[in-house]
């Protein structure tokens, strides 16, 4: 596969709560590792939020501020490159994310009632 071809699936996606859920706590825990870590080097992160990459203006604005928060000179870039990655998602993801968010606050719910 090279950089420039997408990723074939193996089958249809399924539905898996107790996967996503492990996923996300691994992702919250790494998030917490990170912010850890730059406390301790007493460094600032320059923070990229995935929703600001799906526009150009938002791809632009991104790619330059991390550049200046580096402390490149960016007056000299009109544009950067175009992302490589395409946004996958689709009705099927925001339905998933419907029911998960729905486990999820019922599961928590049933915790808290012992």
């Amino acid at each position: 596969m090279s950089d420039d071809e997408l990723p074939r699936p193996t089958g249809p996606p399924q539905y898996d709560f107790d996967l996503i859920s492990g996923l996300e706590g691994l992702i919250v825990e790494g998030e917490r590792g990170w912010r850890g870590l730059f406390d301790e080097l007493g460094l600032t992160p320059y923070k990229v939020i995935y929703e600001e990459l799906v526009t150009e203006d938002g791809y632009v604005h991104a790619v330059l501020g991390v550049l200046e928060h580096l402390g490149l000179d960016t007056r000299g870039i009109t544009a950067p490159p175009p992302p490589r990655t395409h946004r996958q998602s689709d009705e099927l993801n925001e339905a998933w994310v419907a029911r998960y968010t729905s486990e999820r606050s019922e599961s928590r719910r049933r915790m808290q009632m012992g």
